[in-house]
């Protein structure tokens, strides 16, 4: 029951985090965020242990499967997993940002930061999910793993720091727009209405074949 929620904290996370990437540095941005994800991996363990506590201390007088039961444990699910995947909703509208420099090269770099996105989702789950867990343990793999992203964080924050050095803030880039092909609001929503068929498609996928 966790699958829909986490894919739509993660939109929530990229549609607030978008709205707000454009007026934050990006790359800060951006770092900061892998550090909020990896302090909140390393203190999942004990956070999920209180959830758990508090779990049995509610429900067991209730029904197994009745509403209060099912409610108890969806509320649990949302509060334990909507900062993080939140958090990292936000990580490629912040990178989007950060690499596109005119919106000539929207579609390409996206596309890009997408796909690396992506790649590096499939390439971690099955890291973890065939060799983390089974040689280290659940706990000592969610702690290696979030401090694996909190010294990223820290990392892009140096870089930060030292692209900001190098580079004048008013640097504007020299790259120019290509020709924009502007649609009628009508197309573009029904572009909008398939990409959400799509998505909607896909995570009925996602569930049958868990």
């Amino acid at each position: 029951m966790s699958w829909p929620h986490k894919w739509g904290d993660l939109a929530a996370g990229s549609f607030l985090f978008g709205r707000v990437a454009d007026r934050l540095p990006p790359l800060k941005l951006y770092a900061w965020l892998e550090i909020g994800i990896g302090c909140y991996g390393i203190l999942y363990s004990p956070i999920v242990e209180y959830a758990k506590d508090f779990y049995f201390s509610t429900a067991s007088e209730l029904a197994v499967g009745s509403l209060a039961h099912i409610i108890i444990k969806l509320l649990l699910a949302f509060l334990t997993l909507i900062l993080p995947t939140c958090l990292m909703g936000g990580t490629l509208p912040a990178l989007s940002w950060f690499f596109v420099r005119s919106l000539g090269n929207v579609g390409t770099r996206v596309a890009l930061l997408y796909f690396i996105n992506s790649f590096g989702a499939v390439a971690g789950t099955l890291l973890v999910g065939f060799y983390v867990v089974e040689q280290l343990g659940l706990i000592v793999g969610l702690l290696a793993t979030g401090s694996v992203n909190f010294i990223l964080g820290l990392l892009i924050l140096i870089m930060d720091r030292v692209l900001a050095q190098r580079t004048p803030e008013d640097t504007v880039s020299q790259e120019p727009d290509k020709q924009q092909i502007m649609y009628e609001p009508r197309i573009v929503n029904i572009a909008m209405a398939g990409i959400w068929l799509s998505g909607f498609t896909a995570m009925i996928y996602e569930l049958v074949w868990f």
